[in-house]
């Protein structure tokens, strides 16, 4: 089935059944999107060859923000965390739940957890059941963490629409947890460089097809409001799909603004596409961008810098020449599958024609046969032919 069109460093994602066709990078050019490129080609006073020059100040303190509606994901998320324990240092976990009950067990899960053990302070909050995880993120504790220097925000993701959920929760705290050094690279690289706004997980494979506006550009264009930001149907898609990511809350501020621009959260159940948090979830590389940030990615395998060099693109421009080459290779295609179509369905009828006369002279050929059968059974000649082998083999 056809999902998308590449088109140079990036595709065309057709695969919404009801969505618009959206630009998207092609994988080659997430890799080349990936922070660890930026901090290889970071410019020097030195030379160039020489190291990029670091703040060797300490880092500041670090939030972590768990979201956990599905308890059965806690032990995940903090063997994540746990993992990369010494790349997590001074650090202060914030975790909200949406019932007192849960609130109570989450507590009783901590108190065995190395992370919430080497915490400088632990935090568990009861918040209403609407936002799913940015309702916490960007309302509740949101007077708390936009004093912090750095936020990691994750969440226990399920997908009660899909059957990878579990799957898709252990990729991306694969890429956004990898390991100690690399998380404290990561939190050395924010403290360097100050308009560094957003790192989101690459998206993991099995949810490429699902990377598109889908029914949430018009309700995206509203959030965007607030900032006086534009949408534009022929500019680049990325966002943190499945809604966890590193940020500087400065960066994050605008997409507070668009949250509080909501009359309403919409209750649960959510649809599986097409509500306000959908579109919410979409617009985070706008916000950063808004706020005079720049996002990138965590992929699992960086691009080499070497070679191809880091990549920097911006969601709020429009790509309008690279979007109409892709809707015209996409025209392209479809007039190709058209005339295979077309062509398939000749030798369809073709086929079936076929196949009705040969069902016709097989059913002629069982009457004749079946007359056949009657006349001999009917003829004397035949009786006697009958009662001569039976008489022989008597004899016999």
């Amino acid at each position: 089935m056809l999902s998308s069109i590449a088109c140079g460093d990036l595709e065309l994602n057709i695969m919404h059944p009801n969505g618009m066709p959206t630009l998207v990078p092609s994988p080659g050019l997430e890799q080349r999107l990936d922070w660890r490129l930026q901090q290889q080609s970071e410019p020097t006073h030195k030379g160039r060859n020489s190291e990029p020059e670091t703040d060797k100040s300490p880092l500041p303190p670090l939030a972590v923000h768990l979201h956990v509606h599905y308890l059965e994901t806690l032990p995940t998320l903090l063997g994540a965390l746990s993992a990369c324990q010494s790349g997590l240092e001074d650090l202060r976990l914030w975790i909200s739940t949406d019932s007192s009950a849960k609130a109570d067990s989450i507590t009783a899960t901590l108190r065995q957890s190395p992370i919430a053990e080497q915490a400088r302070s632990t935090d568990v909050r009861v918040c209403p059941n609407r936002g799913r995880n940015l309702g916490p993120l960007l309302q509740h504790l949101w007077p708390e963490l936009r004093q912090e220097a750095l936020v990691l925000h994750l969440h226990g993701k399920r997908s009660l629409e899909t059957d990878f959920g579990e799957a898709w929760l252990a990729q991306l705290l694969k890429r956004l947890l990898p390991d100690a050094n690399t998380v404290l690279a990561l939190r050395q690289q924010f403290h360097n460089v100050p308009k560094m706004g957003v790192v989101m997980p690459q998206p993991p494979e099995l949810i490429r097809p699902y990377l598109n506006w889908g029914n949430n550009f018009e309700l995206a264009h509203q959030l965007l409001k607030p900032l006086d930001q534009r949408l534009h149907r022929d500019a680049v898609l990325m966002f943190p799909a499945g809604g966890m990511f590193w940020a500087r809350p400065a960066a994050l501020a605008p997409l507070t603004q668009c949250f509080q621009s909501l009359q309403e959260l919409p209750p649960e159940p959510l649809p599986i596409d097409g509500s306000s948090l959908h579109a919410m979830e979409r617009v985070v590389a706008h916000a950063c961008e808004a706020s005079g940030h720049y996002w990138q990615l965590f992929c699992e395998n960086p691009g080499t810098g070497s070679t191809t060099g880091p990549a920097a693109i911006s969601v709020l421009k429009p790509q309008t020449e690279t979007f109409e080459q892709a809707t015209a290779l996409l025209a392209a295609r479809l007039r190709q599958q058209d005339e295979q179509l077309q062509c398939a369905q000749v030798n369809l009828d073709r086929y079936i024609q076929q196949l009705e006369s040969a069902e016709a002279t097989n059913q002629q050929l069982i009457t004749t046969t079946e007359e056949l059968n009657k006349l001999m059974a009917s003829s004397p000649i035949w009786k006697l032919r009958r009662l001569l082998k039976r008489l022989l083999r008597a004899e016999a």
